[in-house]
């Protein structure tokens, strides 16, 4: 079997492979991590970021979960592959989300803008027609009316896709 590259936290580093963390439910592990961790967390946020991790290793055939008695927690073991992992250890506990975008996304996100804007000015222009051929053939208006309002439409979702990758754009 191909050694796995496995990325994880400093904290969970600590307890698992340091001080050889083995035979455990998730509860020893959040205190563990919990006492080893520089960075204070609310007790709920740990545990879902223990049980996160738990999964992972678990779908990575890192640990194993053992049901061995009813009624009382699952223990957690390691497998043959836990030592054998590479381990890629963060700097800091992460909430699985990026701290900044990558430039890709940010050239993404200014294409997208650029199309949404484009497409609005369309749309205003198609509006501003069906209401100028309104005005100036008013036999037309009660047939132009739905297609009048489905470009006012448009324009509005338009004009909020762009509000909304501004403000992508400006935390990035």
């Amino acid at each position: 079997m191909a050694i796995q590259k496995v990325n994880i936290q400093q904290a969970f580093y600590d307890v698992l492979i340091e001080r050889d963390f083995d035979n455990f439910t998730a509860l020893q592990l959040r205190d563990a991590v919990g006492a080893t961790s520089h960075e204070k967390r609310k007790v709920i946020e740990l545990r879902k970021l223990v049980y996160r991790t738990l999964n992972r290793l678990i779908n990575k055939g890192l640990i194993v979960k053992d049901h061995a008695c009813e009624g009382k927690k699952p223990v957690y073991l390691k497998t043959a592959s836990f030592d054998t992992a590479n381990w890629h250890i963060l700097d800091h506990i992460t909430n699985d989300t990026p701290q900044s975008i990558s430039e890709g996304t940010t050239e993404w996100l200014n294409e997208r803008l650029e199309q949404c804007e484009s497409d609005f000015i369309a749309c205003l222009s198609e509006f501003e027609t069906y209401k100028d051929l309104c005005k100036q053939a008013p036999h037309l208006n009660a047939k132009l009316q739905d297609v009048r309002s489905k470009a006012r439409e448009q324009s509005s979702r338009l004009l909020g896709e762009i509000r909304a990758l501004k403000i992508a754009m400006s935390i990035s």
